[in-house]
């Protein structure tokens, strides 16, 4: 009983968690949803103004082509972000698709998109913890550009949908925004434009299924003219700039133009600094000073807490970049102490197997290599210990021939004549020869001596 009661509780809160998947689904692919996609017309202001899209009829194909770009192009990279919901996969295949899209307009309204959908999604689905984490994350990086279909593909995982309802939703809001783009553009009516939508539906399906579940690396255009009809707003707008001019960046040597220039500028600068805060729901901080230090400032929040987080932003900065190149340095230490630990223990096998120790596991080819090495030690040796008994001798004979020289300079100054006795040598040899002939009385007797007379034989 109690086994039955928790299947019932565990099936019902499946059957609440699809349901709940579903709702989000809906309202993930509502058009009330502000992720900006009722800005991008997919080209189909550019292709009206080209005189490419005149009718209804031009419109359908428009749409068929910009599905099927949509398509090839785009949805690998829905099915990728999808497949693996985390940051290094979502910012690795960001990057890969900003360096896939051709012209500048299809790039800047993929981020514009992008980023509302990200900003909305952290805000909406605040069950979900890790989609804020992201956005966070990715507003610290300067390497992630924030397009629209990696996101999308993201923000699907992470609520729990499937590939394919991923990369159909995906189709149908690209739909969804191009005809919501014609009738603004007053090129279908609000009815024309469902009764379209429900014609081009089949299509769509068919080329969801044609271009569904492929990898990033399968990407491709189908449609080069549409990107090119996509472009000509953006070389428009390019052509006007370079017609108006360019300021030549340099000082401006009238004081009075000067301060008339600063203060415009100024004000410029403030505004765009407010509306970036609105539209983007960004923390913005602005500190200007004049040439004369007067202090301008605008920040959409507090100006100390800005500062101190942007403090706390670079010091981290720069502890992760102290840390990063300590341990590029310790890995780098780590590998030399291996390659030197490893060079000394060659040395010591080859000193043991020199010195006869640890011959067991030597083969034959290395015996007769550690022959050859002490024979030619051997022979090192002898050569040396000869020329040290050479140096020696020749030490040796120096000290002879000195020694030798000494003493015959010795003897020339100090030695006698062979014919010749010195006086006192002969006193001495007259001396000796007297004391041998002295005659002394050894007879015992009791009482004081008799005086005798001393007899020297001759």
């Amino acid at each position: 009983m109690m086994d039955e009661e928790e299947r019932n509780d565990s099936n019902d809160k499946s059957i609440s968690s699809d349901s709940c998947r579903i709702w989000s689904q809906w309202q993930l692919l509502d058009s009330v949803l502000p992720t900006g996609g009722f800005a991008h017309s997919c080209g189909l202001e550019a292709a009206m103004q080209a005189r490419l899209v005149f009718g209804p009829e031009d419109l359908r194909k428009y749409v068929v082509h910009v599905l099927e770009n949509t398509g090839s192009l785009l949805l690998p990279f829905v099915h990728s972000a999808n497949m693996s919901p985390d940051m290094q996969t979502w910012q690795k295949i960001d990057r890969l698709l900003d360096a896939t899209l051709t012209n500048e307009v299809s790039r800047k309204a993929s981020i514009a998109q992008g980023s509302a959908l990200m900003r909305v999604a952290a805000a909406v689905f605040s069950e979900v913890p890790s989609i804020k984490m992201m956005r966070d994350a990715s507003l610290r990086s300067s390497t992630v550009s924030l397009h629209h279909a990696p996101i999308f593909g993201l923000i699907c995982g992470l609520l729990g949908f499937d590939g394919e309802t991923s990369q159909r939703a995906y189709m149908f809001i690209t739909m969804r925004d191009v005809i919501s783009a014609a009738t603004r553009l007053n090129l279908v009516g609000p009815l024309g434009a469902a009764v379209l939508q429900h014609h081009v539906g089949p299509i769509a399906e068919d080329l969801s299924k044609k271009w569904m579940n492929r990898d990033v690396e399968e990407a491709c255009q189908t449609c080069p003219l549409l990107d090119t009809v996509q472009g000509s707003a953006e070389s428009k707008s390019h052509f006007l700039k370079m017609v108006r001019g360019k300021i030549q960046m340099k000082l401006i040597e009238n004081e009075s133009s000067r301060l008339v220039s600063f203060s415009k500028r100024r004000n410029g600068l403030l505004k765009k600094a407010y509306e970036l805060s609105v539209l983007c729901d960004a923390e913005v901080a602005l500190i200007i000073f004049s040439q004369k230090g007067r202090l301008f400032q605008f920040s959409s929040s507090n100006m100390e807490d800005s500062i101190e987080k942007y403090l706390e932003h670079v010091k981290e900065k720069k502890t992760t970049t102290n840390n990063t190149e300590v341990q590029q340095r310790v890995k780098h230490l780590k590998h030399e102490n291996a390659f030197i630990a490893k060079k000394i223990e060659l040395l010591e096998s080859s000193k043991r197997k020199l010195l006869g120790q640890g011959l067991e596991t030597c083969s034959a080819e290395e015996l007769q290599d550690i022959d050859k090495q002490l024979e030619k030690s051997l022979k090192n040796i002898r050569a040396r210990k000869a020329e040290l008994y050479k140096e020696d001798i020749k030490k040796l004979k120096a000290k002879e021939k000195f020694l030798f020289e000494e003493n015959t300079r010795l003897r020339e100054q100090c030695g006698p004549k062979p014919n010749q006795i010195p006086e006192k040598q002969k006193e001495i040899a007259n001396c000796s020869h007297n004391t041998m002939s002295l005659e002394v009385a050894t007879d015992l007797f009791i009482g004081q001596p008799p005086i005798q007379n001393c007899y020297f034989h001759s």
